[in-house]
């Protein structure tokens, strides 16, 4: 009996894991089955002054120009000249007038939104080159093993086991708030699931997602597959692309895995963000928060520290501004220093420990020009997750 019991979690592990798996086949045979193939030579979209009268204008001007070609040497050569010069004008007057509307419209749009379609435009004929990633294994393993350096954990800090306590079932509402965070156009994970494919199978049978993400909470288990993280290595600009640190890491997960990292990550701020949580000087990665908060606050109180009559022997005081920049600060977090906090912020034992799961056996995956390689993390919060920035 006793040797069934310290089996009990493992079975339900692979049980997960298994369900997991047939998920992702699930999805992804639908995916291949209903969705086209990304095409790497696709055609380019029109632009943006194109419409569908050119288009047509286009096409009697094309088929008046063969008509004209072939006609030569016979006696209707003068009368098909005449018709391509008529449907080449009119096409150009047609994209005249588009384009001036066009610009119009687009001065108009800039006022309103300077992100929207001017900028895109705009940048679109820059010409500047896409940022390639590095393929040299030595530069690679020597980006990842100065990028995500081993970190030996240090004693477990052992606190007063406090009761347990009754894990919440994950609820709808917790389901569709969770599903509509993640952006549709954002880049899928190693399993290749589109965003948008995803949202459309959590809307479909919502009940099974539930079914899966409450018995992670009640386990304490996060799943291996959504554990493992695919590579890409940015460069900075105006950096030597022979240092590690010219490299900004963002690994790419699984949408699913994300999903429940949301709905963990909104049951943490309700201790994070409550009585006895992260300090009010604390402005980053916090909701209603953001840098500019904070230089206000420095502002505030500059202004108040020179706000005297004098400074000698009066009320007007002397302000400085310290700063402190942690290096590599994601990738060098201690795994067990993260829990030791949440402990002390008082963080359920279900949380916890669905949060140490989430630690545990991260593999990170990169392709050199030898082929594909794993690398095991030891520490660090994942730089594109969503656990990653509260934690």
């Amino acid at each position: 009996m006793e040797a069934k019991v310290k089996s009990l979690p493992s079975e339900i592990e692979q049980i997960l894991l298994a369900t997991v798996y047939l998920i992702k086949a699930v999805i992804t045979g639908a995916c291949d089955a209903s969705m086209s193939k990304a095409n790497p030579r696709r055609r380019r979209e029109p632009v943006y002054w194109w419409t569908a009268e050119i288009a047509d204008l286009r096409r009697s001007c094309l088929r008046a120009r063969r008509l004209f070609q072939r006609s030569r040497g016979r006696h209707d050569k003068e009368t098909h000249s005449a018709n391509y010069a008529s449907a080449r004008r009119l096409l150009r007057v047609a994209i005249k007038t588009s384009k001036r509307r066009c610009w119009r419209q687009l001065c108009n749009e800039v006022n309103n939104d300077i992100w929207g379609k001017p900028y895109k435009i705009a940048m679109s004929r820059l010409g500047c080159p896409r940022a390639k990633q590095p393929s040299s294994p030595l530069l690679v393993r020597g980006a990842v093993a100065a990028l995500f350096p081993r970190v030996l954990s240090g004693p477990a800090l052992r606190l007063p086991r406090r009761a347990e306590e009754p894990i919440t079932a994950v609820t709808l509402e917790e389901l569709k708030g969770a599903q509509s965070s993640i952006k549709e156009r954002s880049a899928p994970g190693p399993d290749g699931i589109p965003n948008s494919a995803l949202k459309i199978a959590v809307a479909a049978r919502p009940d099974i997602f539930l079914q899966v993400y409450t018995t992670c909470l009640e386990t304490g288990v996060f799943p291996s597959s959504w554990k493992r993280q695919r590579l890409v290595l940015l460069p900075k600009p105006g950096k030597s692309p022979d240092e590690p640190s010219s490299y900004r890491p963002l690994c790419m997960l699984d949408t699913a895995g994300k999903i429940l990292e949301r709905v963990i990550c909104n049951r943490l701020e309700a201790f994070t963000e409550g009585p006895g949580g992260l300090s009010e000087r604390q402005y980053g990665f916090r909701t209603g928060r953001s840098t500019i908060d904070a230089i206000e606050d420095v502002i505030s109180t500059a202004r108040e520290a020179i706000a005297g009559k004098r400074w000698y022997r009066g009320t007007k005081k002397y302000c400085a501004v310290l700063t402190l920049d942690v290096r590599n600060a994601f990738n060098s977090a201690r795994w067990d220093n993260i829990l030791a906090a949440l402990r002390r912020l008082l963080v359920p034992d279900n949380l916890l420990k669905i949060i140490a799961s989430y630690f545990s056996a991260r593999v990170l995956d990169f392709t050199t020009d030898e082929g594909p390689e794993s690398y095991v993390d030891t520490a660090r919060v994942p730089q594109g997750s969503v656990l990653g920035l509260i934690l």
